[in-house]
């Protein structure tokens, strides 16, 4: 089955399994598929989280970091254990870190200080990489970073985002009556399985076909 078929069943399914988010679904898999990055803001429990853990139930095969931020959060949760070498050289354990993830999902991402925020710009960029002290610049095999926010920050902390996430997308409470109906009574798929699936290797030959179109 070729990709714009596996394309049409996933959004499909995605909008049985998810009230109201039209607006949202096509533009997950154009955000995986462009390598770009995604914000959903909105209220707290309108699903944000749940629509983007469910990538991981179509593309099965990506390695997925996900991560609250408080202002207390530091660069070892996001980035891996820091390891100080007798020569000063710094590096981190990166497994099962944002760096050795596919798909990174940062909740309240505003929460984070200017600081840790600024660190994760580098890792966004389009070059995918995170500077170690000692050992130059360390590859990420990121392909998307999702974020979300209740609201975006009275300062400029989004304005450095600008460049980077290019998917920006508000997430409502359901709002017609039928639909709420439906959802209180649980008359939609709650499941998370998928008839198709996304492998890594399809995701990567989107991005290489992408650079023949003219």
């Amino acid at each position: 089955m070729d990709i714009r078929k596996k394309t049409e069943i996933i959004i499909k399914e995605l909008n049985e399994k998810l009230i109201e988010r039209e607006h949202i679904v096509p533009m997950i898999l154009l955000t995986l598929y462009s390598k770009s990055h995604m914000l959903l803001l909105g209220p707290p429990g309108v699903g944000k989280t749940y629509a983007v853990e469910l990538i991981t139930h179509f593309a099965k095969e990506l390695k997925y970091f996900e991560y609250l931020i408080t202002g207390d959060t530091s660069l070892d949760e996001l980035f891996g254990t820091k390891v100080v070498e007798a020569n000063g050289t710094i590096s981190y354990n990166i497994e099962h870190s944002m760096l050795d993830s596919h798909i990174t999902f940062v909740d309240e991402l505003f929460k984070a200080p200017s600081w840790l925020l600024n660190s994760l710009l580098g890792i966004t960029h389009t070059s995918r990489s995170f500077f170690q002290r000692g050992r130059g610049k360390l590859k990420s095999p990121m392909i998307s970073m999702f974020a979300a926010a209740n609201e975006l920050p009275e300062n400029d902390a989004s304005a450095a985002f600008d460049d980077r996430i290019l998917f920006r997308f508000w997430v409502d409470e359901i709002k017609d009556i039928a639909n709420f109906k439906r959802f209180a009574k649980r008359d939609f798929d709650r499941t998370k399985t998928f008839s198709v699936s996304l492998s890594l290797d399809e995701l990567m030959d989107i991005e290489e076909e992408s650079k023949k179109i003219f």
